[in-house]
């Protein structure tokens, strides 16, 4: 019996189709990464994260003086922390740039596409787990994600490998507690989700323990503790923001205190849930929420084409494999992937969603498009297999081809490029004594102080000692500079318009704010154009 384990083992390992699969995703995932999207110009979130991992590498504590809080404090609102940990050693490696912000992200991605491989070949076979991955490996959604380091990202990934590591237990109880590990991690890669988890859970070890595939040992009460360990920092986070108790600060962990916490972003009104459910199914037909980070409108995130396929699979991949299940008494794992499905409909309705914001519901979307284009091959056979892949080929190669051209164009200008380039050359202005050391550099719009943290590697403890806040009543809530170092940016927070121009200063503004480029070429400044940026001095 343990030399056949070992020769489906090596088959396995050796299969052509896999490998030539997994590379060819993996490619897609990982070539020119520091680059593509946005001319390596980056988002918002990607800038603050990875501002925050160099932080706590370098210093020990966030931009606020938190030593490793279980939840990033930025902007008041808040960030999940796991992204910026999974940073830090790539950042250690390769220093505070954009390839090392996003590689985790796509190393991520990559070990994403065999978890779902692995998903799929318990649920339903070898040949549909190589299907399955196949098409995994070309939808725009899990490239375009594995592509850019956005915090909520990971989220797609814990919990596929999660799932993974469940059947795993199931099939030796062993690994409960090492599944048990990941799907406590995955409370640290995502907030919004934490509505839904507990229902996840309980559905999936109720699920094993209903069909006798876990029983209550030591395995099983060790996992339990596991995820309640866990789990309990988080828990303590949402009482020091609920206002129950203050926030607590260590030397090595904190629980920070925002300044707006999120909790209106879930409803319980019945009303609300059904207008959101109905937006929820509008958004994913018509595949287009209008962010340019999470979809291009002409693709879509599936393939626009796609949807049919994906209805016929929740019926044939979900409720039948349901039905089977119950009526023969036997544990499916695709029972996993319904569970997430349930779950990321019920987040769904409980709170307004764009795509990134309900990632959870990818997974089971794109198993169920494989299981709907699977039933059909099977009916139709007649090289149906062959046609689908090479359909599906096709609108890689082409999404691929928009992806890196006229797509990245739109994210460069969405993302401001040419932000870095007009910081580094105010810098230069003032170390090659072209300005005096007391120029202040305003930052008038094009550039935020989220990319003059990141791109000059500003160090943490000089922040804290410089930075004033503007008030959190002019910001909603938000806790954003006025001004720090020599830095100011109180026209752009407030937007202000500048009262007055100062010859010794230096001034940034993106290259769409008509009027500021109309009074600064008015006031005789010279004018640098950079990308999406222009620098007056």
């Amino acid at each position: 019996m343990r030399q056949r384990k070992m020769t489906v083992l090596t088959k396995v390992k050796k299969d052509p189709k896999l490998y030539f699969i997994l590379t060819f995703g993996f490619l897609l995932r990982l070539i020119f990464i520091g680059n593509i999207p946005g001319n390596r110009a980056l988002y918002v979130d990607e800038l603050f994260s990875g501002y925050e991992s160099y932080s706590l590498l370098k210093f020990g504590y966030d931009y606020l003086g938190y030593h490793f809080p279980v939840y990033l404090p930025v902007w008041g609102g808040g960030m999940s922390v796991m992204q910026a940990l999974c940073q830090m050693p790539f950042i250690a490696v390769f220093g505070l740039n954009s390839f090392a912000l996003r590689l985790p992200a796509a190393l991520l991605g990559c070990v994403t596409l065999y978890a779902f491989y692995y998903i799929c070949k318990k649920a339903y076979g070898e040949d549909f787990a190589l299907f399955a991955t196949f098409i995994l490996s070309v939808m725009p959604w899990h490239i375009m994600q594995s592509r850019w380091g956005l915090d909520c990202n990971y989220f797609v990934g814990f919990i596929t490998i999660s799932i993974a590591l469940l059947i795993t237990s199931a099939e030796n109880n062993r690994y409960l507690p090492v599944a048990a590990l990941f799907m406590g991690l995955t409370l640290y890669t995502y907030a919004l989700p934490w509505a839904v988890m507990p229902l996840f859970a309980l559905l999936s070890y109720g699920y094993l323990v209903s069909f006798k595939r876990i029983s209550f040992n030591r395995y099983f009460v060790l996992s339990v503790l596991i995820i309640l360990a866990l789990s309990f920092p988080l828990i303590l986070f949402v009482l020091v923001n609920f206002g129950y108790m203050h926030e607590i600060r260590t030397q090595l962990i904190s629980i920070p205190k925002l300044s707006h916490f999120r909790s209106g972003e879930i409803t319980l009104s019945v009303r609300t849930m059904m207008k959101n459910f109905y937006d929820t199914l509008t958004l994913f037909m018509n595949q287009d929420d209008g962010r340019v980070s999470d979809v291009t409108p002409l693709f879509g995130l599936y393939y626009k084409f796609s949807n049919v396929f994906i209805v016929i699979g929740i019926f044939t991949g979900g409720i039948l494999e349901l039905a089977k299940s119950i009526k023969e008494r036997e544990a499916r794992y695709s029972f996993f992937v319904l569970d997430l499905f349930i779950c990321s409909l019920l987040l769904g309705s409980l709170t307004e969603i764009f795509f990134s914001r309900i990632n959870i519901i990818h997974i089971p979307l794109t198993y169920y498009l494989a299981s709907g284009l699977w039933y059909l091959i099977k009916h139709f056979k007649n090289h149906s297999k062959e046609i689908v892949v090479f359909v599906y080929g096709v609108s890689c190669l082409a999404f691929m081809i928009y992806y890196v051209t006229y797509h990245d164009d739109n994210v460069a200008k969405a993302y401001g490029d040419g932000a870095k380039a007009a910081i580094e050359f105010a810098n230069d202005l003032v170390r090659g004594n072209e300005k005096p050391k007391e120029t202040i550099i305003h930052c008038l719009s094009g550039v935020s102080f989220t990319q003059v943290l990141f791109y000059n590697e500003y160090p943490t403890d000089k922040y804290i000692e410089e930075v004033e806040y503007a008030d959190l009543d002019a910001t909603g809530g938000s806790r954003i500079p006025l001004a720090f170092g020599r830095y100011d940016f109180e026209n752009q927070v407030l937007e202000k318009k500048v009262a007055s121009l100062s010859s010794g200063d230096i001034y940034i503004c993106s290259t769409t704010d008509y009027d500021c480029l109309e009074m600064l070429k008015d006031g005789g400044f010279n004018m640098e154009y950079l990308s999406y940026c222009v620098v007056a001095y």
